[in-house]
């Protein structure tokens, strides 16, 4: 089942420092198992956002060649995973085994024949980004918790895994990425989906289930605060410059 899936590696304990520090944690990054089938479906459905938002290009933004979007699906589909695994000091997944390169491209022609002429791509843009930021963000705590993480470090890595794909899409596009400038609530909703995994670990709920939860409230914050037009603000200053004192 999902939930024995989930919960068959005994996470570490944490917070342990020892002489033998990078030998242990080399080990503890090995166990460290995500169900393939739930990694290469946050691939796919990241990928599928990805292709959607090139072959459907805001007026701003001019069109891209087939070659940039099968780039932009790829980072969008597997980015979140290799940041995972690069800040868990191991070899990323998506580099030992096939299905996950697969996934990215099979979502870059589904999308091409599916829903290319839809009316609506960005409804569905939107749903497929809030779903690739919450299961990225579930699978980094999960896969952090594991590997023996303290609290901020779990909440940390799962926050970094969801953002991490769309941070260097935006940095390939030119563009400062969206986690930094002000607009849709994006980072917020990562660090939410983290947090809630992180606190319902006391309650003793199953691994899966702590997942499923979290990533449910991350996925709801995400369409909620668009469909809201809730935003984040740009920082201002808590003196103005005409205030400040000589």
């Amino acid at each position: 089942s999902p939930a024995a899936t989930m919960t068959r590696c005994a996470p570490v304990e944490r917070g342990r420092v020892s002489d033998a520090h990078d030998e242990r944690a080399h080990a503890v990054s090995d166990s460290v198992q995500i169900p393939l089938w739930l990694d290469v479906t946050a691939v796919f459905i990241g990928s599928v956002q990805g292709a959607m938002m090139t072959l459907h290009p805001p007026r701003s933004r001019p069109p891209m060649a087939i070659s940039g979007v099968v780039v932009i699906a790829i980072v969008m589909g597997m980015g979140g995973g290799i940041v995972r695994d690069l800040l868990l000091v191991r070899t990323p997944l998506a580099l030992q085994s096939n299905w996950y390169l697969a996934a990215a491209l099979a979502a870059v022609v589904a999308t091409w024949l599916v829903f290319r002429e839809l009316r609506r791509a960005r409804v569905l843009i939107t749903t497929f980004d809030g779903l690739s930021l919450a299961m990225y963000t579930g699978l980094g705590a999960f896969a952090a918790e594991q590997a023996g993480l303290a609290e901020l470090g779990v909440i940390l890595v799962g926050t970094l895994a969801g953002v991490g794909g769309s941070f260097v899409r935006d940095l390939l596009l030119t563009e400062i990425p969206g986690i930094m400038r002000p607009g849709e609530i994006y980072g917020i909703a990562a660090a939410a989906t983290s947090v809630t995994f992180v606190v319902l670990e006391p309650t003793g709920l199953d691994t899966w289930t702590r997942f499923v939860g979290a990533t449910t409230l991350g996925f709801s914050i995400r369409m909620l605060t668009v469909w809201r037009g809730w935003e984040v603000p740009a920082a201002r200053p808590l003196m103005a410059p005409d205030d400040d004192i000589e």
